[in-house]
């Protein structure tokens, strides 16, 4: 609980395979933290992530953003009852998502910018909230290879190959949002069995640290946009 009586909202983020969903649900079961799953597991039917065109992409994403403000609206309403939340994933994934979808595809450009142009526009507003941290869970790409490959049924292989290229993408979002956070942003390693991975979250979440920054979220944002605009016009 923060020094205001409110909760803490805090996101655990990684990429796909990592264990998110797992550690989430053990922490859960050890503490007081009340977890809110991800947006892509909560809606029904669930999305499949199985899109050839941008606008498939963008009919997807609209989808998991409109889910996104109903989570974020849940976790206020806890926080305000002083009730501390985890957010497996953080809110404005649909913009990093997309993003690094078109870092790999040029075609897919447009489109990742009209949704990051959303999601920047739901944070303005209030509609998605910027968490107070963010915990980053990594493993090496073989061992998100073997976790893959060990549940073919949530990781299909014929996208897991996707998601991990667009995982090492999002991660430099991460990583340039820890660098300019000053302590909000931190990275766990996710190696070992996963009760072990959710002690350590635990022992870390018990540390009070400093907040994420609404502007330092939207410019690092907006940088990574250029960058993997950048990066798709120099591959035109």
């Amino acid at each position: 609980m923060g020094t205001d009586g409110r909760g803490r909202v805090v996101a655990l983020e990684g990429p796909s395979a990592v264990g998110k969903t797992t550690v989430s649900r053990l922490l859960a079961d050890r503490s007081d933290w009340t977890v809110l799953g991800e947006a892509s597991v909560r809606l029904r039917p669930r999305p499949t992530l199985r899109f050839a065109s941008p606008s498939g992409l963008f009919r997807i994403e609209r989808r998991l953003l409109g889910e996104e403000r109903r989570r974020c609206d849940t976790a206020r309403q806890l926080s305000d009852r002083g009730l501390d939340v985890l957010l497996d994933t953080a809110p404005f994934g649909p913009a990093t998502y997309s993003l690094a979808v078109a870092r790999l595809d040029p075609a897919f450009g447009p489109t990742a910018s009209r949704i990051a142009a959303q999601v920047v526009e739901e944070v303005r507003n209030g509609r998605l909230l910027v968490p107070h941290r963010v915990v980053y869970l990594s493993a090496p790409d073989s061992a998100l290879r073997t976790r893959a490959e060990a549940d073919r049924q949530r990781h299909p292989p014929r996208l897991a190959a996707r998601h991990r290229a667009v995982g090492q993408i999002e991660r430099k979002f991460w990583t340039s949002l820890a660098k300019a956070s000053d302590g909000a942003v931190g990275f766990l390693s996710a190696s070992g069995a996963p009760s072990g991975v959710a002690s350590r979250l635990l022992t870390r979440l018990a540390k009070q640290g400093s907040a994420l920054d609404e502007r330092v979220v939207l410019g690092t944002l907006r940088n990574f946009e250029r960058e993997c605009l950048r990066a798709r016009a120099g591959n035109r």
